[in-house]
């Protein structure tokens, strides 16, 4: 129900006697609603994440007379909601994700006023799957034509043969000697380039092509050739995790990704952004 953090006593009486009263209650109003037969119904646990915004009412799993097996989610309101089909497709998302059953969504006004939020999403407004994109099946010759430096280096990743690869990486990087117009830009998509060598297993190539071409960069702020490397000393190895975890948060990479890829705590890996948060503001 809306507002649940602040009705929660007056919502968990609902709560009670739906529950109480769902055999009898429910089972027959959905019938005649969706008009439909149930022959057999399960009460379901919510299995993501529960918030004051973020719960679902009621989640069964129904067996129709005609066997089609889904999901039954009940939302009850005792008032108009204007964010109410916004938050019934989250809900669905996330229902699906758990459960991979075909769904079915239905919201009970208890109040005595009509319902004004909509009921129905646009059809540009409706999820029906997603675009692919294979970056191994691109051409490299229309990346490496780019004007984009975060483009150009996608070349690396592209569709050409493997022994190739050193003839890629010399045209990647001179493009990109050709378009960035600073050191400093340079050496941050250079330092990019690295790290996605890594997707490919071009480390060694990749850093061999570069030294062959006298291009400058600092290894020490890349994450690729920082993990596993002992300093010898503690203090050199806090302050080469420090850099790995930093240059990873500025391409993107989300915190969780971060500790995963370098065998840290999620913890440490958010004291350290933190700390350098807290420094530079």
């Amino acid at each position: 129900m809306s507002n649940k953090k602040k009705d929660k006593p007056e919502g968990n009486i609902y709560d009670r006697i739906f529950r109480e009263n769902a055999k009898h209650l429910f089972i027959p109003l959905v019938e005649k609603i969706l008009n439909i037969k149930i022959i057999a119904y399960q009460p379901l646990e919510v299995k993501f994440p529960k918030t004051s915004e973020n719960e679902v009412d009621f989640l069964y799993k129904i067996e129709q007379a005609d066997g089609i097996i889904q999901i039954l989610h009940i939302e009850f309101q005792s008032m108009n909601d204007p964010e109410m089909l916004g938050r019934m497709q989250e809900y669905h998302g996330k229902i699906y994700k758990v459960y991979k059953l075909p769904i079915e969504s239905l919201v009970i006004n208890l109040g005595k006023k009509a319902f004004t939020a909509r009921t129905r999403l646009n059809q540009d407004e409706i999820f029906t799957g997603y675009h692919l994109i294979n970056l191994f099946e691109l051409s490299t010759e229309d990346l490496l034509s780019a004007q984009i430096p975060e483009v150009v280096i996608l070349a690396l990743l592209a569709n050409y043969p493997s022994n190739q690869i050193e003839a890629v990486l010399r045209l990647i990087v001179k493009k990109l000697k050709q378009i960035v117009t600073t050191e400093k830009d340079l050496k941050r998509y250079i330092n990019q380039l690295l790290f996605l060598s890594r997707l490919r297993n071009f480390e060694v190539e990749t850093e061999e092509v570069l030294n062959n071409m006298a291009i400058t960069y600092d290894i020490e702020t890349d994450g690729l050739y920082l993990k596993g490397v002992e300093k010898g000393r503690k203090q050199e190895r806090i302050e080469s995790l420090r850099k790995t975890v930093l240059f990873c948060d500025k391409i993107g990479m989300q915190a969780k990704e971060i500790a995963k890829e370098f065998d840290l705590t999620i913890e440490q890996v958010k004291e350290i952004l933190e700390k350098y948060r807290s420094e530079n503001r």
